[in-house]
């Protein structure tokens, strides 16, 4: 896949959504193409690659200017540039600067080196695993099932009592790999790897908050992931 078609798939599920008739959405996606470094300390500094810029523009130009297109991004600089080359792309004459929400960003972290090592330990697939399944202690790392439970409600929040628009947050994978795997019941072992720009999208349909990606059709949130942290409690 070139740079340039990366989050294209996410684009057609606005599309299709848009054409019928659903005016106000929120997409959260992963950040575009990245740099790498080899030392984990820089983990957090490593911003967009040239192809992954051009990516960002795109997505942007595909999901179009017809309705105003408000960015917010994880407070880290890949995720910032990305929802600037978004807004920026997409030619929305509605000018709306990007915030950072702390809900996007890897906010369960607690222990980042820690963390590091279990990844290291586990591989990717084997980390987000035992993260979903519970099995970290929460003083290193918070459950995802409470990441997803953030990252809904704040979705439902931007649709509730907001006008027709586009909200794209803008996360990282571990977040993504949570909502799919807690919203839209698709296991990373069988569904894969989140990919560049990839997303889930929360519209609402009457009193339901619903999650579609590329690789489903519409859910229904399950309300106990609406609930607050405490009270949130879901079966499977």
């Amino acid at each position: 896949m070139g740079d340039e078609a990366l989050g294209q798939a996410t684009a057609d599920v606005v599309t299709r959504l848009r054409k019928d008739g659903v005016t106000n959405q929120v997409v959260l996606m992963r950040h575009s193409a990245r740099n790498y470094s080899t030392d984990p300390r820089l983990e957090p500094f490593m911003g967009l690659t040239d192809g992954g810029k051009r990516a960002a523009l795109a997505l942007g130009r595909a999901l179009g200017g017809e309705i105003p297109v408000a960015p917010c991004s994880s407070y880290i600089g890949r995720c910032i540039e990305t929802a600037y080359l978004l807004q920026r792309g997409s030619g929305c004459r509605e000018e709306r600067l990007n915030t950072l929400e702390e809900v996007l960003s890897p906010f369960y972290v607690k222990d980042f080196g820690r963390t590091i090592a279990l990844v290291l330990e586990h591989d990717l697939s084997g980390f987000i695993r035992h993260w979903v399944d519970g099995a970290f202690p929460e003083d290193i790392i918070g459950p995802a099932i409470g990441a997803a439970s953030e990252m809904l409600r704040f979705a439902e929040a931007r649709l509730t009592g907001h006008p027709p628009g586009l909200t794209i947050g803008v996360t990282h994978d571990w977040n993504i790999f949570a909502l799919k795997e807690f919203a839209l019941k698709l296991p990373h072992e069988t569904w894969g790897k989140v990919a560049y720009l990839e997303g889930v999208v929360l519209f609402r349909d009457g009193e339901h908050l619903m999650a579609v990606n590329h690789q489903t059709g519409p859910v229904v949130v399950d309300e106990a992931l609406l609930a607050s942290e405490e009270a949130a409690v879901v079966d499977g």
